[in-house]
């Protein structure tokens, strides 16, 4: 998008990028339960450091993303989500299912942006648990 000078070509590129999207991805998006769902916007905010919702807002318009979080919000989803697995536990047992899976080879390995570290995390999650309450 950086390279299309034109901002009329740049709409039009995108409207045919998302079509594609949608006709590759709409049906599985679809089958996707409600804790799938709200994975998957962790997993968009890992990968990119962005929420779902900034994303929409950046690359569509900010109405669109009001749309599509009033829509989500339907489902009792958030696309405004974030991925913290230093702060919340479950968004480290994502982390650490992603790790074990890409270790055994089951997902290439895909590189957060985020910056922590699995070990550091293991670790601090391992001893919470072992807290008396």
């Amino acid at each position: 998008l950086s390279r299309i000078e034109s901002r009329s070509r740049r709409r039009q590129y995108m409207k045919i990028v998302q079509r594609y999207i949608e006709q590759e991805f709409s049906e599985e998006l679809k089958k996707l339960t409600r804790t799938e769902g709200q994975v998957l916007v962790k997993l968009i905010y890992r990968q990119t450091g962005e929420t779902a919702f900034d994303l929409v807002k950046g690359l569509r318009s900010g109405w669109r993303a009001f749309w599509y979080q009033t829509t989500a919000q339907m489902f009792k989803i958030s696309i405004k989500e974030e991925f913290h697995p230093e702060a919340i536990h479950e968004d480290y047992l994502i982390e650490d299912i992603l790790q074990r899976a890409f270790a055994a080879g089951r997902l290439e390995r895909q590189e957060s942006v985020l910056d922590y570290d699995y070990a550091t995390l293991a670790n601090k999650w391992s001893r919470e648990k072992k807290k008396p309450d």
